[in-house]
């Protein structure tokens, strides 16, 4: 009953470094298209509805020597999950269908999804960053929050995401990091 799926990119170095960016957007406008919902975005790659995890993203790359060959999009939707019979997600997760107390074709989210994708990788090639709607749509900014990179724990305020989506980070000591993969918390 959820949408699992993974799509193949061929971008340039730039255009990888945004295509996290354009795929939130992407999912969160298609979840939008399909149901009467507002998904927010937590950094760096997570899709919520009233602060509940309804989708997340990966990327994987695939290198040619030094050459960037092809990137895969993996995307997954929780459509119709009912989180509360698995304790573990109980608190964190959600579905679409039960945020929109509606059943919602997967086939219709999924159209809408990969005309999205495709609006929105069309616009990267044609130089376009999708920075300012997503941060605009991220949960995170704002927030005191932890993230673990590489096992190190990092906290401090997400006051900003730099142009290639690193969150900047306001550090107790006054400094300012700027963290461009991990686990996120948030209090």
């Amino acid at each position: 009953g959820n949408l699992y799926l993974s799509v193949v990119f061929r971008p340039s170095e730039w255009e990888l470094r945004r295509l996290g960016m354009a795929a939130c957007l992407s999912v969160a406008e298609a979840i939008q298209d399909a149901a009467p919902l507002s998904p927010a975005l937590k950094w760096p790659n997570d899709v919520l509805i009233n602060q509940r995890k309804v989708a997340g993203l990966i990327i994987e790359v695939a290198w040619r020597g030094q050459q960037l060959d092809h990137a895969v999009l993996g995307i997954g939707i929780n459509v119709a999950l009912n989180p509360d019979i698995y304790d573990e997600i109980s608190n964190v997760a959600t579905s679409v269908n039960r945020e929109a107390g509606m059943a919602v074709s997967r086939e219709n989210l999924l159209l809408r999804l990969l005309e999205r994708l495709d609006s929105r990788y069309d616009a990267l090639k044609n130089g376009q960053s999708p920075l300012k709607e997503w941060s605009e749509r991220l949960d995170t900014l704002g927030r005191w929050v932890k993230v673990t990179d590489a096992g190190e724990p990092i906290e401090g305020q997400a006051i900003e995401v730099d142009e290639n989506g690193g969150l900047v980070l306001a550090l107790a000591d006054g400094s300012l990091r700027v963290v461009t993969a991990g686990q996120i918390g948030t209090d």
